[in-house]
């Protein structure tokens, strides 16, 4: 990773770290071939994934259960349009069960109103697994951030 990567991919980071909801792009199961786009709470664990606490009977979660490729946007709005965005691409999994636990902890502590939803039976941790990402600083600031190089800077 070349000098200018690593500065978008630490910046891009830094933009994800500071939200905690984003638009999650998955691909329709009633209008296939077509994007279906949600918002989506998230938060990252300790070991740098990108987790979600979703329910089965979500739209989203049934969209990705048929086809993994998602995409997460996120933004630092100003009004303008103009602010740091970022798109995350990658592949949603369901989260290993030996990273549930700092997952949940780190997820519940910064949504503190999914902890009713735990106790709902369909509900499950989910990870997005970065392939790629694209990162616009600003004007004249902005490129691809390779998915492993991104996933090293978390």
């Amino acid at each position: 990773m070349n000098d200018k990567q690593k500065e978008l991919a630490t910046s891009s980071v830094q933009l994800l770290r500071s939200l905690d909801a984003g638009a999650l792009a998955t691909q329709s199961v009633k209008h296939p071939g077509y994007p279906s786009v949600s918002v989506a709470p998230y938060a990252i664990s300790g070991d740098g994934a990108i987790v979600f606490f979703f329910s089965s009977l979500a739209t989203h979660t049934k969209n990705f259960r048929g086809d993994s490729k998602a995409s997460l946007f996120v933004s630092a709005d100003k009004g303008d349009f103009a602010g740091a965005r970022l798109t995350i691409i990658g592949d949603i999994e369901v989260l290993p069960e030996n990273a549930i636990d700092d997952a949940a902890s780190v997820y519940l502590a910064r949504h503190p109103e999914a902890k009713q939803w735990a106790s709902f039976g369909d509900f499950q941790f989910y990870r997005l697994a970065p392939v790629s990402a694209y990162f616009v600083a600003g004007f004249g600031s902005m490129g691809w951030i390779d998915g492993d190089d991104f996933q090293g800077v978390i």
